[in-house]
């Protein structure tokens, strides 16, 4: 199995009984915790409920959850080292960093969909 697929094994577990998966990417996710900047790798998912994210560092895994209620705008910028996604959320910003994935801007509509 790749680290993708045991990723997305990882999440799915982690899923309510009517939460379905719409899009997903791969890559670095920043967020604010505590005052301090935090980076992982991992996968960043898009349900019919949540955004949420899952990686994996050594025996630990990492998993956050954005509610679509929390969320402000997103936005999608085109890099030279592949995408970033910027979601503003209303106490704070996430972001998903070095995305290589054909469905980045599927990704963004189908958050846009739920906002």
């Amino acid at each position: 199995m790749t680290r993708q697929e045991n990723l997305l094994k990882l999440i799915e577990e982690r899923l309510s009984e009517d939460e379905v998966i719409n899009y997903y990417v791969e890559g670095a996710f920043e967020s604010t915790v505590n005052g301090r900047q935090n980076t992982m790798t991992g996968i960043l998912v898009t349900t019919n409920e949540k955004i949420r994210f899952c990686g994996k560092r050594f025996f630990l895994v990492y998993d956050d959850i954005i509610e679509y209620k929390d969320i402000e705008y997103v936005e999608n910028n085109e890099e030279k080292l592949g995408h970033k996604i910027f979601i503003a959320g209303k106490e704070k910003s996430y972001s998903m960093k070095f995305i290589i994935s054909k469905d980045v801007h599927n990704f963004v509509d189908s958050i846009n969909k739920n906002l």
